[in-house]
């Protein structure tokens, strides 16, 4: 999954990311039409993403082969990136889920419901 989670277009898209996310939250990823990709710690604060730094000093955009990405747009518009240190994943096809387990089409959102916690809780070990 990389070192990072983004969001893109108006701010009702990434602004979650830097109002909701804080470095040593909790993150489960969620695919709608999947299920659960993986779960990790926030370890950097969400920033656009063309000032996003990878931990060897590589800015994302580059390793995307998109400088542009963000290139003229208005910053309600932009792409936003939140540091992520995956403590376990897997792919879309291996996504996890269970009938009834929660799931929320928000950027970001509370998981409180039990039965989905202990179910990520054995299918994601974290470290």
């Amino acid at each position: 999954m990389g070192d990072s989670f983004a969001a893109k277009g108006f701010a009702k898209y990434w602004k979650p990311l830097t109002t909701k996310l804080r470095v040593g939250d909790r993150v489960w990823v969620y695919q709608r039409q999947a299920g659960y990709l993986g779960t990790g710690l926030v370890n950097q604060t969400a920033v656009p993403i063309d000032q996003f730094a990878l931990a060897d000093g590589s800015k994302l955009v580059d390793r995307l082969d998109r400088a542009d990405i963000n290139k003229g747009l208005d910053p309600d518009k932009c792409a936003y990136a939140v540091g992520i240190k995956w403590d376990a994943t897997v792919s879309l096809v291996d996504a996890k889920s269970f009938p009834g387990a929660f799931a929320n089409q928000n950027i970001v959102c509370k998981l409180t419901d039990e039965t989905t916690i202990a179910f990520l809780a054995k299918e994601f070990p974290q470290s």
